[in-house]
């Protein structure tokens, strides 16, 4: 006898609401034929017991989802998984004077980075309109990195520059391939809203060791380190 389980979710991003179709259907069990039940803990407090059904993430936010399959004989696996659902962020139209300008957006470490690392943004915004603008943020949010990266609220008055970092970390499970780095910035006057290409490689594995014997694993280092 064995079972092993199997959580099948499509999408497992998108925007809110977020609607996932999930199922437990594929879900192994020898001798074939036998029966088995399904367990869900969807992450945002709800759960079932159906074997293929939809359900709705209404807001923003990482849920981590678990299924627990039993078979007729007693035997128990589970399986996990992760849902990211992003906020619709509202692109007003924008008066040609009300501008909050950005002057530089870089990312100092460059273009290329491995899973693991940090990129490290680095925002320039100028208030240069005639009046001052409270409650000023800024998001960072990178499609298939699956990160959101918040900063503010701060005040910006007329005429001023400010000057933001923003670290963002390169989870280790990020879809490799180019990015688009945006970068949302504004108050409830204004937003703007600016790109940078940002690329994950698939970098080779660093298997030397340090002076103590200890083995580093990661890039870019040396057996000094």
């Amino acid at each position: 006898m064995n079972l092993i389980a199997v959580l099948d979710a499509e999408p497992k991003k998108g925007f809110e609401p977020l609607t996932v179709d999930f199922s437990c259907t594929n879900s192994i069990v020898v001798p074939k034929g036998t029966a088995f039940t399904c367990a869900w803990d969807l992450g945002d407090g709800s759960t079932d017991d159906q074997k293929t059904f939809k359900h709705e993430y209404k807001k923003e936010g990482t849920y981590k989802v678990k299924l627990v399959v039993t078979s007729a004989h007693g035997l128990v696996d589970d399986e996990t998984t992760t849902i990211f659902v992003f906020p619709v962020v509202p692109t007003p139209e924008l008066e040609p004077r009300e501008v909050l300008e950005f002057v530089g957006l870089e990312l100092l470490n460059g273009d290329y980075y491995c899973r693991g690392d940090d990129a490290e943004l680095l925002l320039t915004l100028t208030n240069i309109r005639e009046d001052d603008l409270d409650d000023v943020k800024a998001t960072v949010y990178v499609p298939g990195i699956n990160g959101f990266f918040h900063v503010g609220p701060f005040n910006l008055e007329s005429g001023e520059k400010k000057t933001i970092f923003m670290p963002v970390t390169i989870p280790e499970d990020a879809e490799l391939g180019e990015h688009s780095v945006r970068v949302f910035a504004g108050s409830d006057k204004i937003q703007r809203i600016v790109h940078r290409r940002l690329v994950v490689e698939n970098c080779p594995v660093d298997n030397t060791y340090n002076n103590d014997g200890i083995s580093i694993i990661g890039h870019g280092l040396s057996p000094s380190q």
